[in-house]
């Protein structure tokens, strides 16, 4: 982040021929790529790589670009698509990462559900084989521990209440 934001300001506030601030920009992104090897800022080695490609591809659009400065009589649209290139590479290579750690963690979670599928599939099975069929007389039984003056079952709203 920080050099990023030094490219940037630096960028604007450097006037001058374009090819001493494209060197000043590459000897920067060394600068940066040397820390970043010394101090790797991620756990995972995917990330380090995906910003190693990264900062070689601005050390290599830098360099054409330079080339281009200095080349007369080649077409314009030569070094574009030659300074296009290694961009799309470090974009899809970073994109491939980023879409195959996406799919483990999509995975993991389908995972997870159907975990708690199967467990509460276990549980509702437990509780269907632990049930007593409901008879008249298991039913006449339940209704002798209902405190009430007449022990029986005479309406239905009663049965309806310790029942369903």
């Amino acid at each position: 982040m920080i050099c990023k934001m030094t490219l940037f300001t630096l960028n604007s506030v450097l006037t001058g021929l374009d090819v001493i601030k494209y060197v000043i920009f590459i000897v920067i992104l060394q600068l940066y790529y040397e820390v970043l090897n010394r101090r790797p800022p991620y756990t995972r080695k995917v990330l380090l790589r995906c910003e190693t490609y990264s900062i070689l591809a601005y050390k290599a659009v830098l360099f054409l670009l330079i080339v281009k400065a200095h080349v007369q009589g080649t077409p314009d649209y030569v070094f574009d698509v030659l300074i296009l290139l290694p961009v799309i590479m470090a974009g899809l290579y970073m994109l491939v990462w980023a879409t195959k750690l996406r799919i483990k963690v999509l995975k993991a979670r389908v995972k997870a559900v159907k975990a708690r599928i199967i467990a509460l599939k276990e549980i509702i099975k437990k509780r269907r084989k632990s049930r007593k069929p409901i008879t008249m007389n298991s039913i006449q039984s339940q209704s002798d521990e209902i405190p009430s003056s007449t022990n029986r079952i005479t309406v239905g709203t009663r049965y309806k209440r310790y029942f369903v």
